[in-house]
């Protein structure tokens, strides 16, 4: 239309004036096309410093792509044509990740389910055996990042004796004395992924030391720590030892000599806790002096030729309208949605609707549809709100509730008007 065409005029002519244009794109619309498109807007602008950066949907999504595998769809078809019968679950509540009917299915034909997890949810519910598992704060590990820097983790403080790492729980029943030490894994799966080769170097292993001493996680600032428990006991405990990393449970130790990306605590005297990164880089707001934490896994190998399968524009069809996700910034993330405070800012339970859809099915605002598959299987029946922004054809749901946890991006539904005494709200099987 003009007003797209227009629209589209207006954002090409500012994103070439720009100086120093960003291009954000994602896997959130589930579309390569819009991938493709934003690298192509990307490359087609003039300006030498413009940057092109894609967000992954997880904190390890990237490095979980590169170990490769399979679907969980393939893991339900294992089960259920009698080819696996015990299911291990690793920190994942499969019911964010397909729909109810398929994991009930799923965990209810596996002979054993055993789940390892640090927070309840309802796969944690199902296990037949379940393993307290470290939270990010209590245990060590690698993460891949979208920029595809394997970064490294380190435990802020003991896990208590009931609660071990993931990794600990399952090199605990593995028969392989070369993997009871982190980074002897970590070498392991270096090893046995070549994708992964650098991740041994995003980091020091747990041998290395600042002039004989580990470095120490805790300020001078906490020598107030004998005061802590000394209504129970005057006589301050040792500290515990922490064999898998090059860092103390303590306060001893030289944090002149460490390179920064490896100091706990940034401080210089007379400045901010946050303005004191300055002395610390080689330049203000430059890269960390002796190099930033973590390794780079992927490095740009020149420049790409251009995406030209570009996909038809999107036509409105008759009666049938596409899920479009609608993130939130607080709330759509799994595990805010644990934060009574966080989760309360989710935005009302509905569905956004068009103006002219609205219209069309005799609905306004507060109205209630019923959404079925293209089978004609009713899925829930929710509340309406007109959204003039939302094309055609599009039905916006938010993405974080927990009756959608498991809606897929752009899938095709069918919709029509209730009466308000219908209203029931259940979970979607899509």
């Amino acid at each position: 239309s003009n007003m797209e065409q227009a629209l589209a005029s207006t954002i090409a002519g500012s994103l070439k004036q720009a100086k120093r244009p960003l291009i954000v794109s994602g896997t959130s619309c589930a579309s390569l096309a819009v991938i493709q498109a934003a690298y192509n807007v990307a490359k087609s602008l003039p300006s030498k410093d413009k940057q092109l950066t894609f967000i992954a949907p997880e904190c390890n999504s990237l490095g979980l792509a590169i170990m490769g595998g399979r679907r969980l769809q393939q893991a339900f078809e294992r089960i259920n044509n009698d080819l696996a019968d015990s299911v291990v679950i690793l920190e994942n509540d499969l019911y964010r990740r397909a729909t109810s009917q398929n994991v009930d299915l799923f965990l209810k034909t596996a002979a054993h389910v055993v789940v390892l997890d640090s927070l309840e949810n309802k796969t944690t519910e199902k296990a037949e055996l379940l393993l307290s598992a470290a939270t990010f704060a209590e245990s060590e590990g690698t993460l891949v990042n979208n920029e595809g820097r394997a970064q490294r983790y380190f435990p802020v403080y003991p896990a208590t004796e009931s609660v071990l790492g993931s990794w600990q729980w399952l090199t605990s029943v593995i028969e392989n004395p070369k993997w009871q030490h982190h980074d002897a894994l970590t070498a392991a799966c270096a090893s046995a992924f070549p994708d992964l080769a650098a991740i041994i170097r995003s980091a020091p292993g747990a041998d290395y030391t600042v002039k004989g001493s580990k470095i120490p996680r805790q300020s001078h600032r906490y020598s107030g720590r004998t005061a802590m428990h000394a209504d129970i006991n005057v006589s301050e405990t040792g500290q515990q030892h922490d064999p898998e990393t090059p860092f103390a449970f303590s306060m001893e130790g030289d944090t002149a000599q460490v390179q920064p990306a490896l100091l706990p605590v940034i401080w210089t005297p007379g400045w901010n806790s946050n303005q004191a990164i300055n002395k610390f880089q080689q330049e203000t707001a430059g890269h960390l002096r002796d190099g930033d934490a973590g390794v780079r896994l992927i490095e740009a190998s020149g420049t790409m030729a251009w995406f030209d399968d570009i996909p038809p524009a999107f036509i409105p069809e008759q009666g049938l309208w596409r899920i479009m996700l609608l993130p939130h910034i607080f709330g759509s993330e799994e595990l805010s949605l644990h934060s009574p405070s966080i989760a309360e800012r989710l935005p009302p339970f509905r569905a956004l609707l068009n103006p002219l859809d609205a219209g069309a099915l005799g609905i306004v605002t507060g109205d209630e549809v019923e959404i079925s598959d293209l089978g004609g299987v009713p899925i829930l029946k929710i509340p309406v709100q007109i959204e003039k922004t939302l094309l055609r054809s599009l039905l916006g749901i938010t993405t974080g509730r927990p009756e959608f946890q498991s809606m897929k991006a752009w899938a095709q539904v069918t919709l029509k008007k209730v009466n308000p005494e219908q209203l029931d709200i259940t979970e979607v099987y899509l």
